[in-house]
């Protein structure tokens, strides 16, 4: 099916897949402009069109603090098996070279074809990111699609701009049904540009509201269209697929065996899912479901009550028996309780140890301060919650800025102007000066001299001017 409004972006991709060395691409819009679509349709292409083996990996929100998850996920699709032997065999501080020479020593000429990269976990991220910046030197073709240009702006980068109101009227037509140009006008409207939202939009009305005959629901007037938009299709389900996509939603792997044992618990089953397949809300595949959108995926979750949400998670730990599940049963056990538990706490205590000994302190730290909160007593939560804000500080001078915010950290700190940091990130000079603000507060600083010195202590200076 041809993508309206997107010829841009195919062709790019289209172009690195065509070249002879290795090429990278990144497709960046906002939620809804159709980055999936194009994501999708290029990793077709790939295997059909170029006959590229094809590696295919997704961020996802609740895996964004799970180290490697999405090189894993690509592994899994590697039918020679070595680059889950790289992964496995490579030290974490070379992590980002070992792919690189992965790529560079691969015989065939891969393509790997990543969406929601703005969910990815960091160490994912980085390794992918080095791999992308130096791809030439191998036939590898890596294709991104973002909803955050900040970590692919030194990349080939295609956006996706919002449809005009024409291209958005032949999206209706052709995909949504909408045979009323007068509605099919006030849908487009509503969508603002975006595709996504004008085709789910156009999916929650019924048949006289496409011709024109009865008024659009109250929905298409609020300011937030784009949940209700996603709401719809789970809103139509019965109660009991409801209740069974929040477990599917709750359990970051999608892994089936787990979420089938959670079901069981609960006295359900995976059949109750069959309707939320049938509607196109998630596909069940290679042992795992998949939701159709993160935003779906979200509504499916916070759609049942609180209480309801920590049985979920309960049950999700109860079928998470396996010493190698410890820390996955660790995070439905906190997230399923609100009670002070010592035990459950003690074994977070544990979980956080572990993440220290790996050195991943960011992990570290969430369990850390997951513990403090189920600690009974104050000295044990003040103690706990200590440890977990200096394994945020000790290594990371920086450690309390968002990603955005170390971004311009790093150049702003390395000498650039205010004007030159906003043309190096590809963002405006308002938006620099709103995060140096915020960089200044939460450092407690008033200079760019001892921004500078707490760059060069983090060593993102350098890392900066590696790229």
């Amino acid at each position: 099916m041809e993508l309206v409004g997107r010829h841009d972006a195919i062709g790019a991709g289209r172009a690195a897949l065509a070249s002879a060395t290795g090429a990278a691409v990144a497709i960046v819009g906002q939620h809804g402009s159709g980055v999936s679509e194009v994501i999708d349709a290029l990793a077709e292409q790939a295997l059909n069109d170029f006959d590229r083996p094809t590696l295919r990996g997704s961020g996802r929100f609740d895996e964004a603090e799970i180290p490697l998850a999405l090189l894993r996920e690509l592994a899994a699709h590697d039918a020679s098996g070595s680059l889950a032997s790289t992964l496995v065999s490579a030290d974490r501080a070379a992590l980002a070279d070992a792919v690189l020479d992965w790529a560079c020593a691969h015989a065939n000429a891969t393509a790997i074809v990543i969406d929601d990269f703005q969910l990815a976990d960091e160490t994912s991220r980085i390794t992918l990111l080095h791999l992308a910046r130096r791809v030439e030197l191998s036939t590898t073709v890596v294709i991104i699609g973002t909803h955050d240009g900040d970590d692919v702006f030194d990349l080939s980068v295609v956006e996706l701009m919002p449809m005009s109101l024409d291209e958005l009227l032949r999206v209706l037509t052709d995909r949504a049904g909408v045979s009323d140009s007068g509605v099919a006008r006030q849908i487009a409207a509503l969508a603002d540009g975006s595709p996504l939202v004008a085709i789910e939009v156009a999916k929650a009305l019924d048949e006289p509201q496409r011709r024109g005959t009865e008024p659009l629901p109250s929905f298409a007037i609020t300011a937030t269209p784009i949940r209700h938009a996603f709401e719809h299709a789970i809103a139509a389900l019965p109660a009991e697929t409801r209740a069974a996509l929040c477990v599917a939603a709750a359990e970051p792997t999608g892994e089936l065996r787990t979420i089938a044992a959670a079901l069981g618990v609960l006295d359900s089953s995976l059949e109750r899912l069959e309707p939320a397949e049938a509607a196109g809300v998630i596909t069940i595949d290679d042992g795992a479901v998949h939701f159709d959108h993160p935003i779906r995926r979200s509504v499916a979750y916070r759609q049942l009550a609180p209480a309801s949400r920590r049985a979920t998670h309960r049950a999700l730990a109860s079928a998470l028996a396996a010493p190698r599940d410890a820390e996955r049963r660790a995070a439905h056990l906190a997230a399923g309780v609100i009670e002070p538990d010592e035990q459950l706490a003690a074994d977070l205590e544990l979980v956080a140890e572990a993440a220290e000994r790996r050195r991943d302190h960011l992990e570290a730290r969430r369990w850390w301060l997951a513990a403090a909160r189920l600690s009974p007593r104050a000295a044990d939560a003040e103690r706990r919650t200590a440890r977990g804000e200096r394994d945020a500080t000790d290594d990371d001078p920086l450690a309390g800025l968002t990603k955005a915010e170390r971004r311009v950290a790093a150049v702003v700190g390395a000498g650039a102007t205010n004007k030159k940091a906003a043309s190096t990130l590809y963002v405006s000079v308002k938006t620099v000066d709103a995060h140096l603000q915020s960089i200044y507060r939460k450092l407690a600083i008033g200079s760019r001299a001892e921004l500078a010195v707490l760059v060069t202590q983090a060593d993102l200076a350098g890392a900066a001017a590696a790229g």
